[in-house]
């Protein structure tokens, strides 16, 4: 940590340094928040931490990647599932508060054009997180969301078909690729769901967002296995 701060020219503000050196990164539920009023909820796809473990998740390795594209006076502590990045305020009136920036919205000369306010401290972003429930999501939506294995199982233990196409002509294990939720994928695969169009879903989102490789990776691995 410290040689991470001394490659920052800050230390990091003592709430987050704190959660670093308890849980090193994390991945809270529940883990949605708001935006702003007018731009409604996210979800908060993980906290990244100082460790060799999954390449998406490292804090240097995010530093390194948004450098110059976040505000200086900004540190990317998270993501959500769109790419768009949790930052937390290095200096002077921003120490410590917590910014939602939008990669959308990405301004070359207008950094902070892309930012929003979410909060005034770590702690005060970590104690908001809630469980949001959007009123037109069906049960297996929500299943599949949470990574719910024994509602699940319930359901195929019920008579539930896992390779029934929703609205839009995705499976469950098709959804689980698209969302990246590996616990459910492979939990469905175990139970005989078919890949399906799986692949092309984790590859087409690859080529957009980074931590997309490693369900590519995950579903090449159980069609060999197969």
């Amino acid at each position: 940590m410290e040689k991470f701060e001394s490659l920052l020219g800050n230390k990091l503000p003592q709430e987050f340094r704190d959660h670093l050196l308890k849980y090193n990164g994390g991945d809270p539920s529940p883990g949605d928040f708001d935006i702003s009023c007018e731009e409604g909820p996210t979800t908060l796809n993980g906290i990244y931490g100082l460790h060799d473990g999954p390449y998406h998740n490292s804090l240097l390795r995010t530093y390194h990647t948004y450098k110059g594209r976040i505000p200086r006076q900004l540190l990317a502590i998270g993501g959500d599932n769109f790419g768009n990045q949790i930052c937390i305020g290095l200096t002077k009136k921003y120490t410590g508060r917590i910014y939602f920036w939008d990669h959308e919205k990405e301004s070359k000369f207008f950094k902070f054009s892309a930012t929003t306010l979410v909060a005034d401290s770590f702690g005060q972003f970590i104690k908001g997180l809630y469980e949001y429930i959007d009123p037109d999501e069906s049960n297996i939506d929500r299943i599949i969301r949470l990574e719910d294995v024994k509602g699940m199982s319930k359901l195929i233990d019920g008579g539930f078909d896992i390779d029934t196409a929703d609205e839009n002509q995705s499976t469950p294990i098709e959804l689980c690729a698209i969302h990246r939720k590996h616990t459910m994928l492979k939990y469905l695969f175990s139970k005989g769901a078919k890949l399906g169009s799986s692949l092309e879903y984790a590859e087409e989102n690859a080529k957009y967002f980074e931590e997309h490789v490693e369900t590519v990776n995950l579903i090449k691995e159980l069609e060999r296995g197969s």
